[in-house]
């Protein structure tokens, strides 16, 4: 993964150099992805015990800095707080752990403590700036888990027999269902650590988006798998249709749809294409942790360094 980062971010850097015109089409309608998480069915049932016992394994394994657990007190104390009771596998989580750095290669399980801070935060900033449901952080989204201050996943909580989970960006401020719950996210979370969707490289901890798709689709009910069969028949119709700068943006779909069959796409797109489209292939591919690519993707950068303005030979892209 290491040598396929490296080709990438080499391939991005020397044909952004190289410059590009902008070709957009006005009328361009971008391809209609549905969320693929259907949040009216219900969540996982988990087996807690066996869970946090095979993820613990998978902390120790990767160096995963866990926070010690909660009792029942200190839980119950902290839940007045908040504008609703835990729903039960999220109050034994805390009973696991009150908190764990990297608990996916993108967010943090937040301690219950640094929950109600963070909801607190919201709950004034909205009514300071007048905001009013519907606008600003949701009044029933529990912060679970965080990236950077800016990304989180939120369980809903307003109704108590049925808490699924969204990722919510604040400077977008629109939820996008992510989980029909907590039991769902953690037997999604086991098997890509089990898998190695989710693993330590070097320093930081990595995820291959197309194997933890394969995982989610194993704990896919049959609605939800044909929403994403759905949505690659779309996002595949826009990939081989689509031209010019709008063709860029479809590439940022995959990141949505990680589905493999969208590789050899962007792979034989590679041939024809010009800086700017080969910039964005290039930044799909290394985002999709995309192996098969590799020889393509190798050869395009002997290809690129000849063609560099660095070299004396005539730039022919």
């Amino acid at each position: 993964m290491q040598f396929l980062r490296i080709v990438v971010s080499s391939i991005a850097t020397l044909f952004l150099l190289l410059g590009c015109e902008k070709n957009i089409d006005i009328n361009f309608d971008p391809p209609d992805i549905k969320p693929r998480v259907d949040v009216k069915l219900p969540d996982a049932d988990a087996d807690l015990p066996n869970i946090f016992s095979r993820l613990d394994i998978q902390f120790s394994k990767n160096k995963i800095q866990v926070m010690p657990p909660l009792d029942d007190q200190e839980i119950d104390t902290l839940e007045q707080q908040l504008p609703c009771k835990l729903p039960p596998i999220l109050r034994a989580m805390y009973r696991w752990h009150n908190g764990i750095v990297d608990f996916t290669p993108t967010y943090e399980f937040q301690a219950l403590d640094k929950v109600v801070e963070e909801y607190k935060f919201f709950k004034r900033f909205n009514k300071e700036n007048g905001l009013k449901e519907g606008e600003g952080w949701p009044a029933h989204f529990l912060p679970i888990l965080q990236f950077n201050g800016k990304m989180y996943v939120a369980l809903d909580c307003k109704d108590q027999d049925h808490t699924p989970l969204f990722s919510y960006f604040i400077e977008d401020g629109t939820p996008q269902a992510m989980y029909r719950g907590p039991g769902h996210l953690l037997q999604v979370i086991l098997g890509s650590y089990e898998t190695g969707a989710y693993k330590r490289e070097f320093d930081l901890m990595d995820r291959d988006p197309i194997a933890e798709d394969k995982v989610f689709r194993q704990y896919a009910f049959a609605s939800e798998l044909k929403t994403m069969e759905r949505n690659w028949v779309v996002l595949e119709k826009s990939l081989t249709t689509t031209q010019g700068d709008n063709f860029n943006s479809v590439t940022g779909y995959l990141f949505e749809v990680p589905d493999e069959r969208g590789i050899p796409i962007l792979v034989d797109q590679l041939r024809d294409a010009d800086a700017e489209k080969i910039v964005h292939i290039c930044l799909a591919l290394g985002g999709l942790k995309s192996e098969i690519a590799r020889p393509a993707l190798y050869d395009l950068l002997k290809e690129s360094l000849i063609k560099s303005p660095s070299n004396d030979s005539e730039t022919v892209i």
